[in-house]
């Protein structure tokens, strides 16, 4: 209890990431260059049921990319803007794989920088902050540095449980749950005064 209420204030201070409906699809939109960005989710035409995302601003797509077979889980995690750039955060789901993908300005960060997936992307003080596993390893990047944490898993996209809410986003801080082997750990990272 005595942890919990240490940073109580900032942690209950969550980044909401309201859904809208375009045209009966799921979408997330964020003000970007003077007007709005949207990603939207789409069942594939050509490969039903599979879905794809599609980002566009104004009449102009930016993205267009799959988002694997529906699940219980929306693949829209999170669109984000900032300065000149944006970020959208999906998962990728098919029988072999249940991952999140994070791009920056269209480009795929998990190829990028060689990450096994990419999750949780938000901002810490205003600057970008996202989980990465590598190589089996959990990590984080934050305003473009990385750090290792050591850590083998930390649940996350996961629908009908306690930790639905993992991590959980604010505006200074994330709260997450992780797993080092058999071990868990209840950790708090961020901007604390």
């Amino acid at each position: 209890e005595n942890i919990l209420a240490k940073h109580e204030q900032q942690r209950k201070q969550v980044i909401p990431i309201p859904v809208y409906l375009v045209d009966g699809n799921p979408a997330l939109k964020a003000s970007w260059g003077g007007g709005e960005l949207t990603a939207m989710v789409f069942t594939d035409a050509e490969n039903i049921p599979e879905q794809v995302v599609i980002v566009v601003s104004k009449d102009e797509t930016l993205l267009t990319t799959s988002a694997g077979m529906p699940s219980p889980v929306m693949p829209l995690q999170g669109l984000w803007t900032y300065g000149r750039h944006w970020a959208l955060e999906i998962l990728y789901a098919d029988p072999e794989t249940w991952a999140g993908r994070i791009f920056i300005d269209g480009t795929l960060i998990n190829q990028e920088r060689g990450y096994d997936e990419a999750f949780g992307f938000q901002f810490l003080s205003g600057k970008p902050f996202y989980f990465y596993k590598r190589n089996g390893l959990i990590g984080i990047a934050y305003d473009g540095q990385e750090a290792n944490l050591d850590y083998t898993n930390i649940p996350h996209y996961l629908c009908c449980s306690e930790l639905a809410m993992n991590p959980i986003p604010a505006e200074d801080m994330v709260a997450f749950f992780a797993q080092r082997n058999e071990a868990w750990y209840y950790v708090e990272l961020g901007n604390f005064k």
